[in-house]
């Protein structure tokens, strides 16, 4: 005991004396807001700005080549306002030995401000702020974000609250990325006026696009986006997409919003009560950038061996583009307010970023050895740091990222503008480490490692993430989120002495430790994660070789675990793990049998039966195949304070688990100088409820030749497999033809259409030729699409049920009907039954007590697979889902 005292005590004094050391007590140049540039840069003659003593460093840097200490900017308190971005090239390099550095003076706090103060206003008779801004006039300074008193203010939003979903999707080519919608009678107004200033913000399952509005038409009610989204089904635009419209001048009229008259520079303010015009702090930003390392990865040069220390950068901005804004994931085209290209050996030291437009630090291509270290990142437009590069570059190692810490820093409310940021972003880059931070109020991931979603070499790998608090993440805007996200093949990564919890999602995926494609060689261990929505540990089946051992995932909402794997390589080895959950299933569905378990602990608080798994799969045939297994309880200090401490006498310990101290994972620096500034407000609501849509097709107002509108189809890229046709029609002129020239179950098509309470029925048409093998079925979509009822038809024409149960024959090329039944919401009891009219006759045959899969509770997916021989056909007709009696 004496040792791990002494230990700590050791580790807590070099702790200290690495947070507090600095550069030399004697600076070489000192900089104050009351300086003059035309002084000599001393304590009695400071600089008055950080540009002059850039200048000032090279000279030095010249007359001393080869200088073997230090050379030191002291920057004294106050605010520096930047004309432009502070850059340093290649030539305002430090060395090993004389490295550069730009430091607080002590006790004291310089802020680099990206924006202008703004003053001056005069007060309406409506009690309106106002000023004349003539730079801003006929759109010659534009900004999308403003500061009042150190609080980030919001310009008016339609709806005032909340979101409005999509009516209809506007037809496009196939393939071809949406520019417009359908919108609903009210939801916009065709009289808007300034439409190319007010922004449509359309939430997609795990990312936002943002565009300018090119013109409303009243008839049929579209709205035409300044540019297309970012790919044709992940941001496509449905009726299960919703959205709000910003800057919208006829919104305006909540206090706490601005808007600015771009065209007579005229900035408008509705103050919050006890706000006072002439004492009001108020600054709209004017830079993109506060500090910019301008290195060349093309060119070869690098800008190396800078510190900044004790600095607080802020207020810069960011704009949607005219042709707007729409990107994959995680925000990653982002720059930072430290934005850094080619930079090798560069700190971040005790800096203060905060109120910002993008992200706050972006170490980007090419850069290595590079540090953020006891920061403070608050208050951000999209995440807190960046790694490495995206698809930009890629195919050049020039531009991968190399050793980067981000460490003993907070990152704190995020996604202000831009919600898919991420606390910690590494994409293309290997080797670097996130340790001891504290990440929390962001809309997205806490932390996401690689930009490969495929197996095969990928250059994000040897990653290390440990000691980190992730907390409040998601928080019900976006979907298919983790605590920490990983991608593709990562040897020699770690996630470790992790804590995660209160990870809430919108639709879907909110889970603590999340696989994502082609994860592979990662070592997750001695991790905490509780309060996860749909679990603590999700292992996606194009995944393999991942070790998960010695964790604790505890109370996930939907299921605690889903587990699949990838058949090549070894498989998914899950060990010595504590699971601990209150409600629903232990799984999401079965693990495959390549899925190796052992020696894992399982425990349903307040359940007799504590079933691992589907109500069909009980303990007993659970804990046959998986070797060394418990069903006991584990005996926390007090679990239901979230106290996960074990005590000693717990079953986990005779399992081989071993105990972790997680009380220092986070940063261990207790106070925080962004403490005393106000809190944040949320810049997204959480997601709406999702209309209860009308679904019903009878084909005959589409042309022939045409696909299904409104449905989702998976063709691998043949849609002319999916056709409307003129040959054949169950009651009119018209139905849909499927022709099955594809393996699997493609052509696939599919339709979200959310029932949540009471009797629901699908009916259809079928008319199937030889050889067809259609299947039908209604799924939910939380947890992940749990079936419900389903019929399919195989080669022989025979028609089963779930589980392969057999109903009955069917005939070819001829017409018979199909109709579905089920409860969902309350009315839900786990049970469906199907009813199917041959032809020439009148009663429809009935097949009752058919079971739905465990976890089925409403309805929100219809769906068609095809899963015949090679040319195949079948048809549909008459799709219909209506409330049944």
């Amino acid at each position: 005991m004496k040792r791990g005292v002494v230990g700590l005590v050791i580790v807590g004094v070099c702790f200290w004396a690495a947070l507090e050391g600095g550069a030399a007590s004697t600076p070489d140049f000192v900089v104050a807001p009351d300086g003059s540039d035309a002084g000599a840069g001393t304590v009695a003659q400071p600089f008055a700005t950080l540009d002059r003593a850039r200048r000032a460093v090279r000279d030095l840097k010249r007359q001393e080549p080869e200088r073997q200490r230090p050379v030191v900017v002291r920057v004294r308190g106050g605010t520096y306002r930047l004309e432009q971005p502070l850059t340093f090239t290649p030539d305002d390099s430090g060395t090993a030995a004389a490295p550069i550095v730009y430091e607080a003076a002590e006790g004291e706090q310089p802020l680099l401000s990206a924006g202008v103060p703004v003053s001056g206003w005069r007060v309406t008779p409506e009690g309106r702020w106002q000023v004349e801004l003539p730079a801003a006039a006929r759109g010659g300074w534009v900004f999308s974000q403003l500061y009042v008193n150190d609080q980030r203010r919001f310009r008016p939003m339609w709806p005032r609250e909340g979101y409005r979903f999509v009516a209809a999707t506007s037809p496009v080519e196939p393939n071809v990325c949406p520019d417009r919608f359908v919108y609903h009678e009210g939801d916009i107004l065709p009289t808007w006026r300034n439409l190319a200033e007010k922004e449509v913000c359309i939430v997609h399952n795990w990312n936002l696009s943002r565009f300018p509005i090119r013109a409303i038409e009243s008839a049929p009610r579209t709205v035409i986006l300044a540019g297309r989204t970012w790919h044709p089904t992940l941001n496509d635009i449905t009726p299960r997409n919703w959205y709000r419209v910003e800057n919208v001048i006829e919104a305006f009229d909540q206090p706490g919003q601005w808007y600015l008259d771009r065209e007579r520079g005229v900035l408008t303010y509705i103050p919050l009560p006890g706000e006072d015009p002439v004492t009001a702090c108020v600054v709209a930003p004017r830079h993109a950038t506060v500090i910019t390392l301008a290195g060349d990865v093309e060119a070869g040069t690098t800008v190396e061996h800078l510190v900044f220390r004790g600095l607080t950068l802020a207020h810069n901005g960011w704009n949607v583009p005219a042709e707007g804004y729409s990107y994959a994931q995680a925000e990653a085209p982002i720059t930072g307010t430290f934005t850094a290209r080619n930079a090798r050996h560069v700190r971040v030291e005790r800096c203060t970023v905060r109120h910002t437009g993008t992200y706050a630090v972006d170490f980007g291509n090419g850069c290595r050895d590079c540090v953020v270290d006891n920061c403070e990142l608050f208050d951000l437009g999209a995440g807190g740091v960046k790694i490495g590069v995206a698809w930009k570059g890629e195919e050049d190692p020039r531009n991968y990222a190399y050793a980067c810490t981000v460490r003993e820093t907070l990152i704190a409310y995020g996604g202000r503008v831009h919600p898919a940021g991420v606390g910690v972003w590494i994409g293309h880059a290997a080797s670097n480490t996130v340790a001891h931070n504290t990440i929390h109020d962001l809309y997205y991931s806490g932390v996401s490692a690689g930009w490969k979603w495929c197996f095969g070499p990928n250059p994000a790998c040897a990653n290390r993430i440990e000691w980190n608090r992730i907390f409040r993440i998601g928080q019900g805007v976006l979907s298919d989120m983790g605590g920490i996200y990983m991608l593709g093949e990562q040897p020699g990564s770690v996630e470790r002495f992790n804590v995660m919890y209160d990870i809430r999602r919108s639709r879907y995926g909110g889970w603590g430790v999340y696989f994502d494609s082609g994860s592979s060689h990662i070592l997750v261990e001695n991790n905490l994660v509780y309060d996860a929505e749909d679990g603590g540990l999700i292992h996606g089946s194009a995944s393999k070789n991942n070790i998960v051992r010695n964790n604790i995932f505890a109370f996930g909402g939907k299921n605690q675990l889903t587990a699949d794997t990838s058949s090549e390589g070894d498989p998914l080895r899950v060990e010595r793990n504590l699971f601990v959950w209150q409600q629903r299933d232990l799984f999401l569905h079965a693990p495959p049998a390549h899925c190796r378990f052992a020696s894992n602990l399982y425990w349903r608080v307040g359940s007799s039966s504590n079933a691992l798994l589907a109500t069909d799969t009980p303990t007993g045939r659970w804990l046959a195949r998986e070797p060394g297994a418990c069903v006991a309880d584990p005996l926390f200090v007090d679990a239901a304070r979230r106290d996960f401490r074990l005590a000693d006498n717990s079953p986990a310990l005779k399992l081989g688990f071993v105990p972790f101290d997680i009380s220092a994972a986070g940063r261990r620096v207790r106070a925080n100088t962004t403490d005393t500034l106000p809190r944040p407000p949320g810049a997204y609501a959480p997601a709406p409820l999702e209309p209860e849509l009308p679904l019903a097709e009878d084909f005959e107002k589409l042309a022939v030749g045409q696909g299904i509108l409104g449905w989702h189809l998976a063709s691998g890229g043949r849609d002319e497999l999916v056709q409307v046709t003129d040959e054949v029609a169950a009651g009119g002129r018209r139905a849909l033809r499927v022709r099955d020239e594809l393996e699997g179950y493609e052509p696939h098509f599919y339709a979200y259409s959310v029932r949540r309470q009471g009797m629901v029925a699908f009916s259809c048409d079928l008319r199937i030729g030889k050889g067809a093998q259609p299947s039908l079925e209604l799924r939910d979509v939380d947890p992940w699409y749990a079936s419900g009822p389903m019929i399919s038809i195989d080669g022989d024409g025979l028609m089963r049920g779930m589980h392969g149960k057999e109903l009955l024959k069917v005939p070819y090329h001829a017409w018979f009907h199909v109709e579905l039944r089920t409860g969902v919401g309350d009315a839900c009891n786990g049970r469906y039954e199907v009813r199917v009219r041959l032809p020439g006759e009148t009663q429809a045959r009935v097949f009752t007590d058919l079971p739905c899969a465990s976890g089925f509770k409403t309805l929100g997916w219809v769906g068609f697979c095809s899963n015949g021989t090679l040319g195949s056909v079948y048809e549909v007709d008459n799709l219909v889902l209506t409330p049944a009696p």
